[in-house]
């Protein structure tokens, strides 16, 4: 991971000492200014990654991270990504984003070098088709007073919710397989508190109803 940050890093252009110091801070502590506003995710203009339809279909072991950002990829949120491809060879490694990408983004082309992972668009206004959360994205453009919680909170559940797999925040860095687990699983945030950072939904009964209950 440490040479995947190298490699980005050598093909930007020269900054200041000053810019370093900022550009790492954002990369270790992922310190952005994000806006509410969703205006971005409903662009169909410069972007040409391949795009989830309702005919998508991904394997049920898949791992599953998503930026819905207006910023796109940054090498924090690939390293995350890369660790848990290299960490589990055989599992398909998606990452959906829901505004514009550039696959020839020096970021996207190296994670689509990577033989199991793929980066696809998503379009909100589609994604909750025929879900519990039909027509909850339809409205142009889209407030975070609209959903009274924010956007990824919702793309998590609804996406495990369609495709059954696993869940991982773009914060969260994989040192090893997925393996020997149950088929439905979360992780303890606290003795009394579960994280929704890292979860699996499978897609048997009991997944099926976890994933149902997300969703209310």
């Amino acid at each position: 991971m440490y040479v995947f940050i190298y490699i980005i890093l050598q093909h930007q252009r020269p900054v200041s000492q000053t810019q370093e110091v900022v550009m790492a801070s954002n990369i270790m502590f992922g310190n952005s200014e994000e806006s509410q506003d969703y205006r971005c995710h409903y662009l169909r203009k410069n972007s040409s990654l391949p795009e989830v339809t309702a005919f998508t279909t991904f394997p049920v072991n898949s791992i599953f991270f998503i930026d819905s950002s207006c910023s796109g990829l940054t090498l924090r949120k690939a390293c995350s990504v890369e660790s848990a491809a290299r960490a589990n060879p055989e599992r398909q490694i998606v990452v959906l984003s829901t505004s514009p990408m550039n696959p020839e983004n020096a970021i996207i082309k190296k994670l689509l070098s990577l033989n199991n992972t793929s980066v696809l668009r998503i379009h909100l206004e589609n994604y909750a088709e025929e879900t519990p959360l039909d027509g909850k994205f339809r409205k142009k453009p889209l407030s975070f007073e609209d959903l009274n919680i924010d956007l990824a909170d919702i793309l998590k559940f609804l996406t495990l919710y369609k495709y059954s797999g696993i869940y991982l925040s773009m914060d969260v860095i994989v040192a090893r397989k997925f393996e020997g687990l149950l088929s439905n699983w979360v992780v303890n945030e606290s003795p009394a508190t579960m994280s929704s950072d890292m979860f699996c939904f499978s897609g048997n009964f009991n997944g099926r109803a976890m994933a149902h209950v997300a969703l209310k």
